[in-house]
């Protein structure tokens, strides 16, 4: 089995525009003639930065917004069958490839392999898939802002009921309980 193929590129700002030029790439091959997708929306990404052997940012295309990562380094975690280097570059586009759990510094996230012979392997989370309603990229990335504020929201909502929980006056008989039993 082959190993994994990544994105080569000088620096960070090369990287984007290899990454960029890709998915527009992938867009006149396979997918511009595709009624399901929002045509009118650019492609664009947000936060794209450096961390260790990894460029990662928030990708948007006309078919979703998507979190993606690109290593500058092989992975450890071996490729799905099917999913060489070799194998990918004569198969048709997939956008969702099989998921996968990673070491990316200090997070363990699960992602989807994809591959573009252009860009090497990269791994995807889709954030939003349904584009047909946004008319701005500015509007899909509100949309996605909304989704981690409700998220953070509801964090803040669970703690503060946890921290009320543990507040609660405990009968005498409860506590006594709670050290016989250990």
């Amino acid at each position: 089995m082959s190993e994994w193929q990544t994105l080569q590129a000088d620096s960070p700002e090369a990287a984007l525009a290899a990454v960029l030029d890709a998915f527009q790439s992938i867009y006149r091959r396979y997918l511009a003639d595709d009624l399901m997708l929002n045509h009118q929306l650019p492609f664009g990404m947000r936060g794209w930065q450096q961390h260790d052997d990894w460029y990662e940012g928030i990708l948007l295309t006309p078919w979703m917004l998507a979190h993606v990562y690109f290593p500058r380094q092989p992975p450890v975690e071996p490729l799905a069958e099917g999913w060489e280097a070799e194998s990918r570059a004569v198969a048709d586009y997939r956008v969702i490839g099989p998921l996968m759990d990673f070491d990316i510094g200090e997070e363990r996230p699960s992602a989807h392999v994809n591959y573009d012979p252009a860009i090497g392997h990269y791994l995807l989370r889709p954030l939003i898939q349904s584009l047909a309603k946004y008319r701005t990229a500015d509007e899909v990335y509100a949309a996605w802002d909304g989704v981690l504020a409700a998220r953070q929201a509801y964090r803040r909502q669970l703690e503060e009921e946890r921290q009320a929980k543990a507040q609660e006056p405990v009968s005498r008989r409860e506590f006594m309980t709670r050290w016989v039993r250990s």
